[in-house]
C-alpha cells in the first residue's frame, strides 16, 4: 500500500529463495531510505554475524543499494542468541530505484541472504484469495515461529514459510488460487530434531486456532470448512478404534521387553546395537563403529523382510491389531469416497503410504478406489498427482521390474532424458544430496567400482537433490565424483517421491542393460560382484 508519504510497505514480502535462518516480515520504501522489519532465529547461545559490507541488488535495474545501519543488531560482531532463539531488528539501506520490485540480498561476497524479495506489493489475479490464520500457541514453553510448508515437503530443499509467534499468538495472512494442503511445525521443535507434522487445509477464509502443546490435532474456534472436516475424520477413526479397544492391545505390547517382542536372533542382534551405541557415546565418532552400527540394521531389515523379526506372541497382537485397523479403515474410505473432498483425499493419501511402506494388500483397493472416486476431481491437483506417483513408485520400484522414464536436468540447467544415458549399460542410478552425509559417502564407495568397469560397458548417473546448483558442485569438488551429474532442483521433477523414498537423503539403483532393476540399495562390494558375474570376463 503507499501512503501520503510515497512511503511503500510490503508485510510479508515473498521471496524466490532465502536463508532459513533469517525472515523479513515487513519492507519500507520511499524517496529517503529503504527498511527491512528483520528476524533472525537460530539455537538460544549460538552465534550469528551480518557484515556492514551487505548490498541489495535491484532485480530490474541491476543497481546496488548500501546498507548503511540496523538498529538492534551490532554489525560485524559475533551476535549470541537469546534464550528465545530469536532477534528482532532494522535494517537500513538505501533508497531504492522505483523501478526496481524485488531485490537480492547479499550480506558478504557471494553469501546470499535473499533471492528476489519483493518491495513493491505484487498484483494477484482475480482467481486468488485470501486464507487467514490466527490463533495461541498453547503450553508452558515459549514458541516464536512457526513453519508452514506443503505437505509433501522436504525443507531442506525447499524452504518453508514463515510465520511469527509474539507473545504466543499469531495472525498470518496467505494467498494462493487453489485450494491446498499445508503442515504447521513448531520452530524450536524441528530445531531439535523431533517435531509435531499439524496438518492445515488452505481455503478461502478466516480460521482462529489453538496449537496443542503436544500431538498433530488443532484446537479450532474458527475454521473453514475442509479444517472442520479433516476434525470429524480424525475424530471418527479414534471413536471407531476406542470402540474396538486398541488401546488394550497397544498397552500389552507397550508393556512387552525387547526379549518378549523379538525372535531370539533379533534379540542378539538388539543387544549388539545397543553396544556399540553405549561405546560410540564414550569414545566419540568412530568410522569402525558406524559402519559396525549400518552392518547390524542391515540385518535387521534382513530379517524383518523374511518376517523373522518379532516372536510369535508379539506378531499375533500386530495381527490383530492390524486386522482392526484394516476394517476401521476400510469403512472410513468407503465412506469419503461418497464426498471425495480434499480432506477425504489426504487420509486416503496417507493410507496409501502406510500400505506402500508395510508392504500391505490393501494397496491395490485404495488405489482403485482413488481412481473410481478421487481422481475425477483431483488428478491435476499436487496432492493427486503426489499420490499418483507415490503409488506406481510402490508397484514398480522393486527387482525384477522395469525402471521407470523420467528426466532430469543436467548442472547448465539443461533437461536431460536419464534413460537416455544408462540404455543398453550396466548403470548405477545414485541419488544423493550434498547435505546427506551417508549419501556422499556410499557415492564415494562406488568410484573405485566405477573405474574398474566404465570401459567395460558400466555408467553411473548421478542426480542431486539440492535446493542451490552452487551446494552441488562444491559436494561434487570436494568428493571428485568422475561420473554425469545432473540435479533437481527443489524437487522439481519429484524425482524422489517417483522412486518412493520420499524425504530420504538418496537411494542407489542398479540397472541392467534390459532396463529392469538389478539390485536397490547395493553396497559398492554387492555392486561389484554383480559387475564381475557380467561383465568380469
Amino acid at each position: 500500500m503507499t501512503n501520503a508519504t510515497a512511503q511503500t510497505v510490503v508485510d510479508y514480502p515473498g521471496s524466490l529463495n532465502h536463508q532459513d535462518c533469517i525472515e523479513v516480515y515487513r519492507t519500507a520504501t520511499d524517496q529517503k531510505q529503504t527498511v527491512f522489519d528483520v528476524t533472525v532465529y537460530y539455537q538460544p547461545g549460538y552465534w550469528l554475524r551480518l557484515s556492514s559490507s551487505g548490498v541489495l541488488h535491484g532485480c530490474q535495474t541491476g543497481k546496488t543499494y548500501r546498507l548503511v545501519k540496523a538498529e538492534g543488531f551490532e554489525l560485524d560482531k559475533q551476535v549470541v542468541m537469546p534464550d528465545s532463539g530469536c532477534r528482532d531488528f532494522k535494517c537500513y539501506f538505501e533508497p531504492i530505484d522505483a523501478r526496481d520490485q524485488a531485490v537480492h540480498w547479499i550480506d558478504r561476497k557471494n553469501d546470499t541472504l535473499f533471492t528476489a524479495l519483493n518491495v513493491r506489493p505484487v498484483s494477484r489475479s482475480k482467481e486468488m484469495f485470501a486464507c487467514r490464520i490466527k490463533g495461541t500457541v498453547a503450553g508452558e514453553r515459549p514458541c516464536v515461529r512457526l513453519l508452514f510448508y506443503d505437505f509433501d515437503q522436504d525443507n531442506r530443499v525447499r524452504p518453508p514459510l514463515s510465520i511469527p509467534v509474539r507473545g504466543n499468538r499469531f495472525d498470518y495472512i496467505y494467498y494462493t488460487d487453489k485450494p491446498e494442503v499445508k503442515m504447521l511445525t513448531k520452530w524450536d521443535e524441528y530445531m531439535e530434531g523431533s517435531w509435531y507434522v499439524i496438518p492445515f487445509f488452505v481455503e478461502q477464509g478466516e480460521n482462529e486456532i489453538t496449537i496443542l502443546p503436544k500431538g498433530t490435532d488443532l484446537e479450532l474456534c474458527r475454521a473453514t470448512a475442509a479444517n472442520q472436516e479433516w476434525k470429524r475424520i480424525r475424530q471418527e477413526t479414534d471413536r471407531r478404534g476406542d470402540e474396538c479397544q486398541l488401546d488394550e492391545y497397544y498397552k500389552t505390547m507397550r508393556e512387552m521387553s525387547p526379549k518378549q517382542k523379538l525372535t531370539p536372533e533379533a534379540f542378539t542382534l538388539h543387544e549388539q546395537l545397543q553396544a556399540l551405541y553405549a561405546k560410540k557415546e564414550k569414545q566419540g565418532e568412530d568410522q569402525v563403529l558406524d559402519d559396525s552400527i549400518d552392518q547390524i540394521y542391515k540385518q535387521r531389515a534382513q530379517l524383518k523382510e523374511a518376517q523373522k523379526m518379532y516372536s510369535p506372541e508379539y506378531t499375533q497382537l500386530r495381527k490383530n491389531v492390524d486386522r482392526i485397523w484394516s476394517l476401521i479403515n476400510r469403512t472410513m474410505v468407503t465412506q469419503m469416497a461418497k464426498s471425495p473432498s480434499l480432506p477425504a483425499l489426504y487420509r486416503l493419501y496417507q493410507l496409501i503410504a502406510e500400505a506402500i511402506d508395510e508392504n500391505s494388500p490393501e494397496l491395490q483397493p485404495y488405489y482403485q478406489i482413488y481412481q473410481r472416486n478421487f481422481a475425477p476431481l483431483w488428478s491435476e491437483h499436487s496432492l493427486g498427482k503426489h499420490l499418483e506417483y507415490m503409488t506406481k513408485a510402490g508397484i514398480q520400484m522393486k527387482v525384477g521390474e522395469q525402471y521407470p522414464l523420467f528426466e532430469a536436468r543436467d548442472l547448465t540447467g539443461k533437461q536431460v532424458s536419464v534413460n537416455g544415458l544408462i540404455k543398453g549399460k550396466w548403470a548405477l542410478v545414485d541419488l544423493w544430496a550434498s547435505w546427506c552425509g551417508p549419501c556422499r559417502q556410499h557415492s564415494e564407495e562406488m568410484i573405485p567400482v566405477y573405474r574398474k568397469y566404465a570401459d567395460k560397458g558400466f555408467t553411473v548417473v548421478g542426480i542431486a537433490r539440492e535446493q542451490y546448483v552452487s551446494d552441488a558442485l562444491e559436494a561434487i569438488r570436494e568428493d571428485g565424483y568422475p561420473w554425469v551429474q545432473l540435479i533437481d532442483l527443489r524437487d522439481e521433477f519429484c524425482i524422489w517421491l517417483r522412486h518412493g523414498i520420499g524425504n530420504s537423503g538418496g537411494c542407489l539403483f542398479l540397472v541392467d542393460p534390459e532396463g529392469k532393476i538389478a539390485a536397490i540399495r547395493p553396497s559398492a562390494e554387492e555392486v561389484e560382484a554383480i559387475l564381475e558375474q557380467h561383465l568380469g570376463h
